[in-house]
């Protein structure tokens, strides 16, 4: 009994303690929204980036191919006038033409793989 009769006593006296109350704001939505928003800017300025690459990668590509087909065009007519005079064509030609072809086929695949991409 003794000690029921003091724990009342001090729960019922005059020395109350108050405590303090803070508030706490973790920001975690905001932290979130922001992380969102920030990844779709990074993602827009990449695909912005990739856009004007692809597009000015399309130019030189289309550029190479049709330069590669002029100078096999006049390989062609190199090969004529060599066998009209009974001569051999220079091997430097023949090196050359090799290396159009590889780059022409080159252009191609990679203009087909640009499209591809820019189709997904």
């Amino acid at each position: 009994m003794q000690t029921e009769k003091l724990v009342f006593e001090k729960l019922f006296s005059a020395d109350k303690v108050e405590l303090e109350s803070q508030r706490i704001e973790l920001g975690i939505i905001q932290d979130a929204i922001q992380n969102s928003q920030d990844a779709i800017k990074e993602f827009q300025t990449a695909s912005s980036i990739i856009s004007n690459a692809k597009s000015k990668a399309d130019v030189n590509l289309k550029k190479s191919i049709a330069l590669g087909n002029a100078f096999l065009n006049g390989v062609n007519e190199i090969k004529k006038t060599a066998k009209a005079f009974g001569i051999d064509v220079p091997q430097e030609i023949l090196r050359e033409e090799k290396f159009a072809n590889a780059t022409i086929v080159s252009s191609q695949n990679l203009l087909k793989f640009l499209n591809q991409l820019e189709k997904e």
